[in-house]
């Protein structure tokens, strides 16, 4: 809720240009050192990412006073708009495209969680906010993992039994206050996969072992 996304476009020499999505820390409300070093983290975790279906981070500054990111701009929507077609019309998307999507985001997290530091210790990146927002569908068929605000946040909240996140798509665990951990990415993915093949929102209540 600190940010604003603004499409704008990155200039260079020679008539170069490329549109790109620019995340800005708002002038509204109460933006603190806290939000800006969550921002910060945001762009150095991002940016030692590199694969096909995760977002890219292409820079990171402070122009005026104001925190930006510059990512990789995707012409398309997010699942989450996609989603709220299906149940308006009535029409789910066909099994084989969930499938495809849900495995393609899946492979995108087996790489996160995979990454290492220089010395090749594990880094234990987590997402922490894997919904349908944060699921990209563009034009030309390619799926993106984007905002990785959570996962810097979800750091600096362990231990304090605070929750971050969407609660819906949280496993018990986190929800009594245990830090996020690679699991709860499983879980939220699996919260995508019901409600795409379901075409409705998954029911905030339902636990393992409870009738959904």
């Amino acid at each position: 809720g600190m940010g604003e996304v603004y499409l704008a476009k990155a200039q260079g020499a020679g008539g170069f240009e490329k549109l790109v999505a620019l995340k800005v820390l708002s002038h509204q409300g109460e933006v603190t050192s806290k939000h800006a070093d969550s921002l910060q983290r945001e762009a150095l975790i991002g940016v030692q990412l590199d694969h096909d279906s995760v977002v890219d981070i292409l820079d990171y500054g402070v122009e005026e006073g104001r925190h930006f990111v510059a990512m990789e701009f995707i012409r398309g929507f997010s699942l989450a708009h996609v989603l709220r077609h299906t149940r308006d019309t009535g029409r789910p998307l066909p099994v084989q495209v969930v499938v495809h999507v849900v495995r393609t985001v899946a492979d995108a997290l087996r790489y996160v969680h995979r990454q290492h530091d220089p010395d090749g210790e594990p880094l234990g990146l987590v997402h922490g906010d894997v919904t349908p927002s944060n699921i990209m569908l563009s034009h030309d068929g390619r799926i993106k993992l984007t905002d990785f605000g959570i996962a810097a946040l979800a750091r600096e909240l362990e231990g304090k039994g605070a929750v971050a996140g969407k609660p819906r798509y949280l496993p018990p665990e986190v929800l009594r206050g245990a830090p996020h951990h690679q699991h709860s990415d499983v879980y939220a993915l699996g919260v995508v996969l019901w409600e795409t093949l379901a075409n409705r929102p998954y029911p905030e209540a339902a636990r393992p072992g409870q009738e959904i």
